[in-house]
């Protein structure tokens, strides 16, 4: 059941959205710059930047304040709805990692590149974690279509928790930002 908004509702949540963004874009800005600097790769086409950075972002906020204004319209808590996407993520993320999980020689993640729920993944993949890969990838078997990583614990703590993790602290950093912009 959907609730009528009033104009605070709508001021409330369209400020809540792009101060979330803003966050996500900056913390990702930095990241990806992190990344590039560390990893010495340059763009070599615009292409590049729309593929990378501002395609995922643009799905991230979108998930967000389709989260946030159906979690606002059912629990009406502006705190707590704010965390709807965490919690739809972090669910998401779990049912995900569980479908791809293979039962032959032993527990272990295994799909193949193209599988929406690894493309799922990706697009709500944080570069700010990514610099752990730089530092520490993964190893596995990534031939061909194959994304079976070595250890699915690393993986899983990695894509799912530490990306759930990186959501809340968005999240989190997103109420003192507001106050301090409604009390300029």
């Amino acid at each position: 059941m959907i609730i009528n908004f009033s104009k605070p509702d709508f001021k409330y949540i369209g400020q809540v959205i792009l101060t979330w963004t803003f966050i996500n874009v900056a913390f990702n800005f930095f990241g990806l710059w992190f990344n590039k600097l560390i990893s010495k790769e340059k763009y070599e086409y615009l292409a590049d930047i729309l593929a990378e950075f501002a395609k995922p972002l643009l799905v991230q906020t979108f998930i967000f304040g389709i989260c946030l204004i159906v979690g606002y319209s059912l629990i009406k808590n502006k705190k707590l709805a704010n965390y709807t996407f965490v919690a739809v993520q972090y669910v998401i993320f779990n049912i995900i990692f569980l479908l791809n999980l293979k039962f032959t020689n032993g527990i272990h993640f295994e799909t193949t590149w193209d599988n929406w729920g690894l493309l799922y993944y990706s697009y709500n993949g944080q570069y700010l974690i990514d610099l752990i890969e730089l530092l520490s990838p993964l190893k596995g078997n990534f031939d061909g279509s194959v994304f079976m990583p070595d250890n699915s614990l690393l993986f899983y703590l990695r894509w799912v928790v530490l990306t759930t993790v990186y959501f809340c602290m968005v999240t989190l950093l997103s109420f003192p930002i507001l106050k301090f912009l409604k009390n300029k």
